[in-house]
């Protein structure tokens, strides 16, 4: 078993975490039950940044993934090109990720 380094983020009674071992989780916030559990394709040392309907989650293979946290889909992916190794920050619908080439980038529409 691999470990879980980012915080857990709370949300509408659900727990999402992601793993070293590439999947995001989301648990039942009041019995634990694992309620899905979705493969990014590489492991998540980040922690999640979540709203009403969806988690944003980036990974070690610089993917960035919205991700319905009602059923685990992902809605939208954009691939970095380089690692994330921490929380992403998202303000007035920027995006902000500090990346292992040793840039930040910013992405918005």
């Amino acid at each position: 078993t691999l470990p879980f380094l980012g915080s857990p983020a709370f949300v509408n009674g659900k727990v999402i975490i992601g793993n070293r071992d590439k999947f995001v989780y989301c648990f039942n916030a009041e019995d634990g039950e694992l309620l899905w559990k979705t493969n990014t394709g590489s492991r998540i040392d980040g922690s999640a940044v979540v709203n009403k309907r969806k988690a944003l989650v980036v990974n070690m293979r610089g993917d960035v993934n919205l991700i319905n946290h009602e059923n685990g889909e992902i809605i939208w992916t954009y691939q970095l090109g380089s690692g994330v190794m921490k929380s992403p920050a998202v303000i007035e619908g920027r995006i902000f990720l500090a990346s292992t080439d040793g840039n930040l980038y910013c992405l918005s529409k």
